[in-house]
């Protein structure tokens, strides 16, 4: 729930890993987000047990671009995730003791869904790739934001196919009501990177031009240099896709919650960012 201020920040992080090649590949970017919340990050791998119970029928084959029809064998699915298991893990212990993070890493064979849900539950902020298999699969994460809204009520991350080192921290608001959280939320990543903030807020006929003075009383503490306030006209989104297209983007910031814009494209958004997607539930 938004509080006026950023009053409750998430004590742990989780982190959903998969057999899927990104999985190693954010490790660094979410221990470095750990890092600027002062949480600390469990990572968890995911054993799809669901696959595992597939290879089990007789004439289950594993089809691959790179090599040749073999059979689906367990045994053998099983060394790779122990494997893969223990590569995470130690990666991630680089990652850790680079940000400086207390962390914990495990591993639980069981179905994709009901284990991601879970772990939403037990932790204060889960972070999710939108190449992770059982979503994929399960939820066409990409398109239904219902999903996100229902199956993880509270705030979470979504890490988008590619993801780059960007120069800025956009925040995207779109209710007064959201305005003092997020800015808090976003103020804190800049300062901790030295980045501008760009702020972004929907435009009405009764507010046609945001007051940037409005915004700059929302910040605390630490002073942010630049702050940059860009209007932006929701009824016209080719023109909002031209004017975002060559933006640097580290970190993108939104409320879950607002409807202006649906989940799933704030989601495009963060993919056409290259850029973490930080949802304040």
């Amino acid at each position: 729930m938004m509080t006026s201020e950023l009053s409750g920040l998430p004590r742990q992080i989780a982190l959903a890993l998969d057999a899927t090649p990104e999985s190693i590949r954010v490790l660094d970017r979410v221990a470095e987000i750990a890092s600027i919340l002062e949480a600390r990050l469990d990572a968890v791998f995911i054993e799809d047990e669901a696959l595992l119970s597939l290879s089990e029928y007789p004439f289950s084959e594993e089809i691959s671009l790179y090599s040749p029809r073999q059979p689906l064998q367990k045994t053998r699915l099983e060394q790779e995730y122990r494997a893969l298991s223990k590569q995470l893990q130690k990666a991630l212990e680089q990652s850790a003791n680079r940000w400086k993070l207390h962390w914990q890493f495990r591993t639980v064979r069981a179905n994709l869904n009901q284990a991601l849900e879970q772990i939403s539950s037990e932790i204060d902020l889960i972070t999710l790739m939108t190449t992770c298999r059982g979503l994929q699969r399960s939820y066409q994460f990409e398109h239904h934001s219902a999903t996100i809204m229902s199956r993880f009520p509270g705030s979470c991350i979504i890490l988008p196919r590619h993801i780059t080192a960007g120069k800025e921290v956009m925040v995207l608001i779109e209710s007064e009501e959201s305005r003092l959280p997020l800015m808090a939320l976003a103020q804190r990543f800049a300062s901790a990177g030295e980045k501008p903030m760009v702020v972004l807020v929907p435009t009405t006929e009764q507010h046609p031009k945001p007051r940037e003075e409005l915004y700059r009383q929302s910040l605390l503490g630490k002073k942010i240099d630049t702050i940059q306030l860009i209007p932006i006209d929701t009824t016209e989104p080719k023109k909002l896709a031209k004017m975002l297209e060559n933006r640097s983007v580290h970190m993108f910031i939104t409320s879950k919650s607002d409807t202006i814009f649906s989940v799933e494209t704030k989601i495009e958004m963060a993919e056409k960012f290259k850029a973490p997607l930080y949802l304040l539930g």
